[in-house]
């Protein structure tokens, strides 16, 4: 893996893991996942949505659960910040170290899942920005679609590119690339990043959903090519909703490390706590586990961690 010592993996599970799923958690018990996450040695964790309770149920009170957090010197906490008005809400989080961002590189994805245009979702982030840069945070922008929409279908890479220069100009610290509907292949993800080899590889970060399957090789080749952060869930909960797919969550945190540290890149997380936290969740929410690496020791399989 071209001699990385290292990989930094971006905890999703309690924003775009959770907001996705039928039964919403209380404060409280978001809060405590949270926690439980924080314990098995992640090092950033991305806590919620700033948006209305009643858009988006499962992200009620993000506000209550990230004032129950502390500032972590262990753990870095974001989240989601879709608008200006989120931003009101979440400027003054004491526990909030950066905030995240939203916009696609597919115009019609944009204006179906944030409700505005590309342009006007970068007029919102020329207000945003600033605002958070004065307060010492650091920002990351989900870009969508890059290696396809459900709408447009595949998306051009320059235009995947242009949009990612102009949010670095912008001030973004960290550019997530996003699989959102979860086709990329090894190839497709190789001919990207190397379209994107003018843009340092320390400001951007991976998001691959598992619609094929493929998240675990995508991996594998973005760290073959340098890349080094990456966005997991616990469970692999989450995904896309426009993903026609019966197992179309996010890349599971649990598969992920246990690929690390198969590797021998040393992450410091407890694998066996983090199953555990991802089954105990699975337990609450009513529903199956997608981590493979959990379902296999949940068959009680030969597999040793």
């Amino acid at each position: 893996m071209n001699g990385l010592e290292s990989v930094h993996i971006v905890e999703v599970g309690p924003r775009d893991g959770l907001q996705n799923e039928p039964r919403c958690l209380s404060v409280h018990q978001r809060v405590s996942l949270i926690q439980q996450l924080e314990a098995t040695g992640l090092k950033e964790i991305e806590c919620g949505s700033f948006v209305s309770n009643s858009k988006l149920p499962q992200m009620a009170d993000t506000d209550k659960v990230m004032a129950r957090l502390s500032l972590s010197q262990t753990c870095i906490y974001s989240a989601l910040v879709p608008n200006q008005k989120a931003w009101s809400q979440a400027e003054g989080i004491e526990a909030l170290q950066r905030i995240a961002l939203f916009t696609s590189a597919s115009e019609l994805f944009c204006q179906h899942n944030i409700g505005c245009s590309l342009s006007e979702s970068l007029k919102a982030f020329a207000v945003i920005i600033p605002l958070a840069k004065a307060k010492g945070l650091k920002i990351r922008v989900y870009l969508s679609c890059v290696w396809g929409c459900p709408y447009e279908g595949r998306v051009d890479i320059n235009q995947s590119l242009a949009l990612a220069a102009t949010l670095l100009e912008m001030g973004c610290d960290q550019l997530s690339l996003a699989d959102t509907i979860g086709i990329a292949t090894q190839s497709q993800i190789k001919t990207v990043l190397t379209a994107f080899k003018s843009i340092d590889s320390e400001h951007i970060a991976l998001h691959f959903h598992n619609s094929s399957g493929m998240a675990i090789a995508n991996v594998m080749q973005c760290m073959d090519m340098g890349f080094v952060t990456f966005d997991s869930a616990i469970a692999g909960l989450g995904g896309c909703p426009f993903a026609n797919a019966l197992d179309s969550g996010n890349l599971a945190t649990e598969d992920l490390v246990y690929l690390l540290h198969g590797l021998g890149i040393e992450t410091g997380i407890d694998l066996k706590q983090l199953c555990s936290v991802g089954n105990s969740l699975c337990q609450l929410l009513h529903r199956s586990n997608a981590s493979r690496l959990s379902l296999s020791l949940l068959n009680k399989s030969t597999l040793v961690i």
